[in-house]
């Protein structure tokens, strides 16, 4: 976030700033509508990419479970499945809990229907998101680019970003609390983790 998204953003912020300073009316005007476009693109893709990047890492991570646990077909199955609901069942499968039980799990449900909002537009997702979190969806109707207007300012897509980080350390601590055997480094390790885990909150 810090080396790539939050300087990009920065940087298309500031310019569309110059440009809504400019004494040039069709500067102004023009180039406005042109870079609220380059914004609202960017702010999309970086939002897909961070999707994109948690579904992976968690398909990667079931897979590797699944051959650890020797799993049956239909879990395989499961992992791989266009259907969401097979991958959450293959976690809790594999893992023995539920992903709602996770702290991240609302954050990380948003980034999913923002995922699909990015790829194919109006549709399940964007109803569920203008339902639970309608101050990501903008009512503008001058949006510069067609289907629904995501509301995606830096913040937002941090905190997207920390959910998956969030989940990933609690996920960690877990597996160290579950350990029997517990070296000399545990209780170091499971205090950094509880301390990260609260810093993503």
């Amino acid at each position: 976030m810090e080396y790539v998204v939050e300087p990009s953003m920065r940087a298309l912020t500031n310019h569309a700033e110059a440009l809504a300073a400019s004494d040039d009316l069709a500067t102004q005007a023009f180039g406005g509508i042109a870079h609220r476009a380059v914004i609202e693109t960017t702010s999309r893709a970086l939002c897909l990419g961070l999707q994109s990047l948690w579904e992976q890492q968690l398909r990667s991570i079931l897979g590797h479970w699944a051959s650890q646990q020797g799993a049956n077909r239909f879990i395989r199955d499961q992992i791989i499945s266009n259907n969401w609901n097979d991958v959450a069942s293959a976690f809790e499968e594999l893992r023995g809990l539920p992903m709602k039980s996770f702290g991240a799990h609302e954050r990380l449900e948003l980034l999913r229907h923002l995922g699909s909002v990015c790829r194919h537009g109006e549709g399940r997702s964007a109803r569920l998101i203008r339902q639970n979190h309608p101050e990501w969806l903008s009512r503008a109707p001058d949006s510069a680019i067609p289907g629904p207007v995501l509301v995606l300012p830096v913040e937002r897509l941090k905190l997207l970003a920390n959910g998956i980080l969030h989940f990933w350390v609690e996920l960690d601590l877990l597996s160290m609390e579950w350990l029997h055997e517990k070296d000399g480094g545990y209780e170091v390790r499971i205090s950094y983790l509880r301390n990260r885990r609260s810093s993503l909150a």
